[in-house]
């Protein structure tokens, strides 16, 4: 039983990869694709309009919302590993490279003649985003193809909300990654996601959330999940079930409940320019902090700082400079 936590962090989420590609208005229009629409799309229709816009070279960004919050922790300097499901597609490799690349550990079953889930973002000139997504083999996870070596190993493990709307077989995963935690003695911190997953799929929800240490959500989800009319009751509420809670709201700051201690942090105030990833960097930021020995406050400084920086930015992560806009919010100006 006994193992060595050499792994302070491991998530488990959707391994997607983002695939950008500029197209005009006129091209959406002949794909008969409605412009700033969200959709499915089958892997061979990806295939084939892609191969139609050659000539242009997409963009791949390995995502996923648990991948992004341990890239930030990796780029904290933080020791992370992430379990997915991968195809053997190009892709995949991508993403398994990518990962590697930020020093996480991809504990992933090689599926042999698989799509690796993608979304395809049909960038027009406006800068606005349509999006196809093609779950692939991300649909398929299933209980068995958990590492539990890994989150045996873990001292936390990560979990996103949307794992039980993807599929029965995905959330029966969840919920075992959870269960697996908890029987080696690994703390679970779980991200609501979305405020749908909540409404749709709240029986999966709430049996991950029986093994939650740590719950992160933002002020809609805490309204949604407690179905309290304000924030600061949402969070009340949250506070009293949860051993530890992280409520984001925006412009307000966060509010944190941890160790038995309530703290406010203040947003860093901007114009947003896109809002994708905010909460992902917050989680990462929060977590690097507490496994590495800093306290709450300090943590969600760092946290929010991040998550004021992929805002200000197109783009789900930040590229460079995290541990430095991370240091300087916690107030550690590092000797360089």
């Amino acid at each position: 039983m006994g193992h060595h936590k050499d792994i302070q962090l491991s998530g488990i989420g959707s391994g997607i990869v983002d695939i950008l590609v500029d197209v005009t208005d006129q091209e959406l229009k002949e794909l008969s694709i409605e412009k700033e629409s969200y959709g499915e799309m089958s892997t061979e229709a990806r295939t084939e309009i892609l191969h139609g816009l050659k000539g242009r070279t997409p963009v791949l960004v390995s995502g996923g919302s648990v991948a992004n919050s341990m890239v930030t922790f990796a780029q904290l300097g933080g020791r992370g590993a992430f379990l997915c499901c991968l195809g053997d597609d190009r892709y995949g490799l991508h993403f398994a490279e990518e990962m590697g690349d930020f020093g996480l550990t991809i504990a992933a079953p090689k599926l042999v003649e698989s799509a690796t889930a993608t979304v395809v973002s049909f960038v027009t000139p406006d800068g606005h985003r349509t999006m196809r997504v093609d779950w692939g083999v991300a649909r398929r996870m299933c209980p068995e193809w958990v590492d539990t070596e890994i989150i045996a190993r873990s001292q936390w493990l990560f979990i996103e909300g949307y794992l039980v709307a993807a599929s029965p077989s995905v959330a029966a995963a969840a919920l075992h990654a959870a269960r697996e935690a908890k029987r080696h003695g690994t703390k679970v911190a779980i991200t609501c996601s979305e405020t749908w997953v909540i409404e749709g799929f709240r029986a999966g929800l709430d049996a991950i959330l029986e093994h939650c240490d740590l719950l992160f959500a933002n002020a809609r989800e805490a309204t949604c999940l407690t179905q309290q009319p304000d924030v600061l009751k949402a969070y009340a509420a949250l506070a009293s079930r949860f051993e530890n809670v992280v409520v984001t709201a925006g412009p307000e700051g966060a509010y944190v409940w941890y160790d038995n201690r309530k703290s406010h942090v203040k947003a860093f105030p901007c114009e947003p320019r896109d809002l994708t990833g905010a909460g992902d960097a917050m989680a990462g930021g929060f977590l690097y902090g507490i496994t590495n020995g800093y306290d709450p406050e300090t943590s969600a400084r760092g946290g929010c700082k991040l998550a004021h920086e992929v805002i200000m930015r197109v783009g789900a992560r930040l590229v460079t400079g995290a541990k430095e806009y991370w240091e300087h919010a916690a107030g550690l100006h590092s000797e360089a």
